[in-house]
Order: C-alpha cells, then sequence, then structure tokens
C-alpha cells in the first residue's frame, strides 16, 4: 500500500492507494507537525484514526508533503508512530498535487491500453 500523507500544523490529509494506483480510503486528522507535537501526541493522532492505524503494517511506500516536517531528528519519530521501520518506507518528498498528477495519468494510461 502507498501512503500519500500532506500535513500541516492544523490538519493532515491521508489517501492509501494500492499497487495500482487505485484508491483504497482517504481520511483526514488533526495535524501532525513533529517540530511542535511530542511523539506522544502524534502517536496518540494516529491510532484516534481508525483507518490509518488499522493499515499501518501493510504501507510500503510513504509519500509525505512539507519535507521539512520530517527531516532530521524528526522523522525516526513519526515513522515509530506509524510503526514503521526506516527501512520499510520510502521517504520521497514531493508535492501532493505531483503524486496525484501521476496517479491520474496512471489511470489515464490504463484506458488508453484498454482502448
Amino acid at each position: 500500500m502507498i501512503l500519500i500523507v500532506d500535513s500541516g500544523s492544523t490538519k493532515t490529509d491521508w489517501i492509501a492507494l494500492d499497487n495500482n494506483g487505485n484508491e483504497l480510503f482517504s481520511t483526514q486528522t488533526l495535524g501532525l507537525n513533529p517540530q511542535m507535537l511530542s511523539n506522544e501526541i502524534l502517536n496518540e493522532r494516529i491510532k484516534n484514526n481508525f483507518d490509518i492505524y488499522k493499515n499501518r503494517k501493510v504501507v510500503e511506500k510513504l509519500f509525505f508533503t512539507e519535507l521539512d516536517v520530517v527531516l532530521n531528528q524528526h522523522k525516526i519519530g513519526f515513522l515509530r508512530c506509524l510503526g514503521l521501520s526506516s527501512q520499510k518506507v520510502n521517504l520521497i518528498l514531493k508535492r501532493i498535487h505531483m503524486l496525484l498528477f501521476f496517479q491520474q495519468l496512471m489511470k489515464a494510461s490504463h484506458l488508453l491500453l484498454i482502448l
């Protein structure tokens, strides 16, 4: 599963995709800024969201926007809150609109193959 996270200090949008780019679920939590919140608060916000917590062990790739949020010492704490090891997650620091554009491009290419 691919998890796309667009996080800020006040809210965080989550989109989960399967390996074919199909949306599995989307949800929202309170903000997840490790520079402003303790690991305990981050952990609580993730655990309080059923979809994220239920699927946390099947995440293969994590796309996290706002690159300054997860750099350096904060990255490890954030991954631990998700219950993930840094070896299991690829942090690719891109803007979410580029990822969603890529997802739509993948769907369009599948349609072209059918036509």
